[in-house]
């Protein structure tokens, strides 16, 4: 299964196809993580139909997941072989 996303110009043309490179499931399959490949995080609810960008890692990931004590809390490798944790909730907008 290929999962992407294409960014349009005014005219309605796609001006680049950017694919998800890494993506992940909460416990319960209601949320799903998804990297692409310029390094933008989305979250996308699955009950509510609904998405969010939370991040831009100005690079593309290697591994992504939900933590699993905190489920707003997410986890990302980076291809330096660090784990970085970020927390979706403090990247929403008000």
């Amino acid at each position: 299964m290929t999962v992407l996303h294409s960014i349009y110009n005014v005219a309605d043309v796609p001006l680049k196809t950017v694919h998800f490179l890494q993506a992940g499931f909460d416990r319960n399959g209601e949320r799903l993580l998804a990297v692409d490949q310029r390094g933008n995080v989305y979250v996308f609810d699955l009950i509510r139909n609904k998405f969010e960008l939370v991040h831009r890692t100005g690079t593309s990931c290697t591994a992504v997941a939900f933590n699993l004590r905190n489920p707003s809390e997410f986890l990302i490798g980076m291809p330096d072989f660090t784990v970085k944790c970020f927390d979706a909730g403090k990247f929403k907008k008000k």
